[in-house]
């Protein structure tokens, strides 16, 4: 018996090692292809049932903190790449995954608005104040400000969404604390001091501005399968314009990326190799993308038709010509 124990005392003792040494993290990130998901399903409409022709798909890219599993994994899914972070950037990468997640809501959010304007509705949008998502362990005003605290007035003027908020803290003086008046269970208003982090006075705050949207035409819901960020857009605007939309908007199978304003602008986005790469190998032969990012593979051959748009108006364009 106290062999057996012993023996199981040296296998886990070589677990914990192998696994420590697998899990480290680096002083690098890490970035590398990740997978291809089927919007089918995934974007919900009252028209999803009459099963449209065509399929859409979104592409993902990996990206984190290195460490060697993650490495060895990259080996396996080529291309990848190994990236140095100062101090700065790993304090970042930690909040990563909140500013991300953050995004997607609003990628989604946009993508309602842009497809339904494109389909002639008139659906109004209206910032109503920041909510605040996270408070930095470098924030000056940590203690006071909590995460889920939404920000709706600044110096006794109202804010009505993030970049406004970051514009009025330029101008506040950084010897004074900043009073802000927060939804919480109820209003209040509390004084925070301000902090500087490289020449900018910041909150030291990961927020999102909030939106009120008016009357919707007919609901949309968007599962967004645990993915963050705002890369999404573009596809899950056509998807819905696939399902809602008088004709069929394609016969083929498409995978895309790009972010969408509300007024239906594409922008350009980070990794679109990475993500053309991931449409490739789940046998996608289409691929629309941002014109900012089409211009810079320049000439390169990926194996796949490239579809660059400058908004959504093309982008269904581009996806009704690809059958004739």
């Amino acid at each position: 018996m106290k062999k057996i124990l012993a023996g199981l005392g040296r296998i886990i003792i070589l677990f914990l090692l192998v696994s420590a040494v697998l899990l480290t993290p680096w002083s690098y990130s890490i970035s590398f292809p990740g997978a291809c998901f089927s919007l089918k399903g995934k974007v919900r409409t009252p028209f999803a049932a009459q099963n449209r022709p065509g399929e859409l798909f979104i592409t993902t890219v990996y990206y984190e903190r290195a460490n060697l599993l993650l490495f060895c994994l990259a080996q396996l899914n080529p291309p990848y790449e190994l990236l140095p972070l100062s101090r700065e950037e790993k304090q970042e990468l930690g909040h990563y995954d909140s500013f991300m997640r953050a995004d997607m809501r609003q990628s989604q959010f946009f993508a309602k608005l842009a497809a339904l304007k494109y389909l002639g509705y008139k659906v109004t949008m209206t910032p109503v104040g920041v909510k605040i998502l996270e408070v930095l362990p470098v924030s000056r005003a940590k203690g006071k400000l909590r995460p889920g605290d939404i920000i709706l007035e600044a110096q006794g003027k109202r804010v009505d969404s993030l970049p406004e908020l970051i514009a009025r803290l330029q101008k506040a003086p950084l010897d004074r604390e900043l009073e802000l008046t927060l939804k919480r269970e109820k209003n209040l208003t509390l004084k925070v001091p301000l902090s500087t982090i490289r020449g900018r006075k910041v909150l030291g705050i990961y927020g999102e501005t909030i939106y009120q949207l008016g009357k919707m035409p007919f609901k949309i819901t968007i599962d967004s399968l645990g993915i963050s960020g705002s890369s999404a857009g573009l596809m899950y605007a056509l998807e819905i314009i696939r399902q809602a939309g008088k004709t069929p908007l394609t016969h083929q199978k498409v995978a895309g990326t790009g972010t969408i304003s509300p007024s239906g602008r594409v922008g350009e986005i980070l990794g679109v190799e990475y993500k053309i790469k991931t449409a490739q190998k789940a046998g996608v032969r289409i691929f629309l993308l941002p014109t900012e990012n089409y211009r810079e593979l320049g000439r390169k051959n990926l194996g796949l038709r490239l579809l660059p748009v400058d908004n959504l108006s093309q982008a269904v364009k581009a996806l009704k010509m690809v059958d004739k």
